[in-house]
């Protein structure tokens, strides 16, 4: 049965929605001083990061622990033809994101061949070969001292801007997260999208009415490792600096707690818990530097236990509960009224 192409009442809803929080992140930094803006591109960036997981965890059911790869190959991707061959921003950037692709589709072919907890400790492996490839080669990584670059001037036709320019950085990184999030939720919503969800739900379902599963499961784990890339050339961007630190497999599972707390397969959700928690984190470090932790992580356990589908997962359902009874109240007022 073909799709009717009327957007529903909810759609246009989440659209709106949409926009306006793009709204109010593009006028937030006339608001804030200079740290303020240079966090929140922080939180940008890493919410991307949990984007990319969500994209694959949420959506297609694969948790994987090793998007830091990803992240670290689009960091170098970009940092390295700019230190070493001066290349401008947009070919550096297009090296960095064919990189993160290309990486993708390698790890992404032996991972989904293996099922179960198996699929996350490949991706662990993969995550910590890279990580001591990355430490030992450090003529070229510079290990954990890491190398400093210098960002190229952003072009836009005529116009030549200095990205060392903290407001110039947001808006470029705003633009890239934005239109990641956009993409993502555009794919996940047509019929490729659909095919993901049906794996998610069962698998067997899906090979016996005719889908080569692992073949779907490649193209989500490669979709999702790009805007992994993304993330980590746009960080690089935002540091001038990469190190090999970079390619732990610690920072997956930050994306995976990000995503967990905010709501796996809500897509903004990963997003507002990456920020929510940053915004905590560097709270109560400044009130208790080393104890911190212990108060973060009860926060995070609460909202497992009391929301196990995360934050924006858990209001849709209650809001969806709220509307079916509205609806059921309705029908049988309705009901008695008839004669």
């Amino acid at each position: 049965m073909a799709q009717s192409t009327l957007r529903s009442p909810n759609s246009v809803r989440a659209a709106l929605f949409l926009l306006l929080v793009l709204a109010v992140l593009a006028v937030l930094p006339f608001g804030l001083g200079g740290f303020g803006v240079e966090f929140l591109m922080e939180i940008l960036i890493w919410g991307l990061l949990a984007l990319s997981f969500d994209f694959l965890y949420g959506y297609t059911g694969l948790l994987s622990l090793g998007h830091s790869v990803f992240f670290g190959v689009g960091i170098y991707g970009v940092t390295l033809p700019i230190l070493h061959w001066q290349v401008g921003l947009w070919p550096a950037m297009g090296i960095g994101l064919l990189v993160s692709a290309i990486s993708a589709v390698i790890v992404g072919y032996f991972s989904v061949k293996i099922r179960g907890h198996g699929f996350i400790i490949v991706t662990v492996v993969f995550a910590t070969v890279m990580t001591l490839i990355a430490f030992a080669w450090r003529s070229v990584t510079g290990g954990d001292d890491g190398l400093t670059f210098t960002r190229p001037v952003l072009t836009l036709g005529p116009l030549a801007l200095d990205l060392v320019h903290p407001l110039t950085r947001y808006y470029f990184t705003l633009f890239f997260v934005a239109l990641s999030f956009f993409l993502c939720r555009r794919i996940l919503r047509s019929p490729l999208g659909r095919v993901f969800e049906l794996i998610r739900e069962n698998e067997t379902r899906a090979r016996f009415v005719g889908y080569n599963a692992d073949r779907y499961k490649l193209i989500s784990f490669s979709i999702s490792g790009i805007f992994a890339g993304v993330s980590g050339i746009l960080y690089a961007l935002f540091l001038g600096f990469a190190s090999a630190d970079f390619f732990q497999w610690t920072i997956s599972a930050e994306a995976v707690v990000w995503t967990l707390f905010g709501g796996a397969g809500t897509l903004f959700g990963p997003m507002l818990g990456a920020g929510i928690l940053l915004y905590l984190k560097e709270l109560l470090s400044s009130q208790w530097a080393f104890t911190y932790l212990i108060f973060l992580g009860a926060i995070i356990i609460v909202v497992v236990m009391f929301a196990p589908r995360g934050l924006v997962g858990t209001a849709k359902e209650i809001f969806t509960h709220l509307r079916e009874r509205r609806h059921k109240e309705e029908g049988r007022a309705s009901t008695v009224a008839k004669p």
